[in-house]
């Protein structure tokens, strides 16, 4: 007897991660399945209520409906296997590779957009981009690298020591002060005393919301310090960075991720951001060994850009 599934996957507005989202699912169930089915793609920031009503805390998430038992996965949907299994369309489930880092990702954005909704009593929606691990010369920032950024910077010490970082434009900035403070859209245009703590707050929560992943997944128990908050040029902050950890570039790895959010009550406006977590390379193995087995120069997971 033929199945017919019923799919739902929410994305967040027209971003190269909701297309890439879109076509891997497209992609899947063209070629794998001969079964019936029904896709009904869903944008959080046109349809706010059915996200609510759903529980959608972070997207893209693709919700089997049918048949049961219902299943969610969330994330760009580039790993065929996960999706395979999720709909029940694979004979043996194999782990792969990125699966613990992904599992470590997708937990911290979960964890930061139910943070971020208690703090601002409303809801909010966490955009998935893969997280990847690479050397430092091979870093794709996603943030304009000749201009002033604001950026949270947060010591991390226990058995892996490095520095998290979370960067916004100067603009994004002064939007998500806005968010954060309950002010109207658009009246932030110089960052105050109180602005610059609600936006150490909030790095706070999301470097937080990994490292609790983090020692969640692997036993790694990794702290966060005081936050700062700092200006100046992407160039500028990372050699800064890289310089309180070691004096050569090549001994430095990252784990990089675009970090977007949403808060539909705040006229569905799409917050963009860049997060990355420095550490020596000394401290790969600790790492590797529970949750990547190995990560090269190349990267780990295929990120969309």
């Amino acid at each position: 007897m033929v199945k017919k599934y019923i799919l739902k996957l929410y994305i967040m507005g027209e971003t190269a991660n909701s297309q890439a989202a879109v076509k891997n699912l497209n992609d899947v169930l063209e070629k794998e399945s001969t079964d019936l089915y029904t896709l009904d793609v869903i944008d959080v920031l046109k349809n706010p209520q059915a996200a609510e009503e759903d529980k959608i805390l972070a997207t893209p998430t693709l919700i089997k409906v049918s048949p049961g038992p219902a299943r969610r996965i969330i994330g760009d949907l580039s790993d065929k296997q996960k999706v395979l299994h999720g709909l029940n369309l694979d004979a043996e489930p194999q782990e792969l590779i990125s699966e613990k880092l992904q599992s470590i990702h997708e937990e911290a954005c979960i964890r930061t957009s139910d943070a971020l909704a208690k703090l601002i009593g409303g809801q909010a929606i966490v955009d998935i981009v893969n997280a990847v691990v690479k050397k430092v010369k091979d870093l794709t920032p996603t943030i304009s690298s000749d201009k002033a950024i604001v950026t949270v910077c947060l010591p991390v010490s226990g058995k892996v020591e490095g520095t998290a970082l979370l960067m916004f434009s100067d603009q994004t900035a002064f939007d998500v002060s806005d968010l954060l403070i309950k002010k109207a859209p658009g009246t932030t245009k110089e960052l105050t005393e109180l602005d610059k703590s609600a936006l150490q707050e909030l790095g706070n929560i999301i470097c937080g919301s990994y490292f609790t992943a983090i020692s969640n997944r692997t036993g790694i128990k990794i702290v966060g310090h005081a936050p700062r908050l700092s200006f100046d040029t992407l160039e500028t902050m990372l050699e800064q960075t890289i310089g309180t950890l070691t004096q050569n570039q090549e001994d430095v790895v990252a784990l990089e991720t675009e970090f977007n959010f949403t808060v539909p009550a705040f006229k569905g406006h799409l917050f963009g951001g860049y997060f990355l977590i420095l550490f020596q390379t000394k401290y790969l193995e600790t790492i590797s060994k529970l949750t990547i087995a190995k990560v090269c120069d190349t990267t780990i997971t295929r990120r969309q850009v």
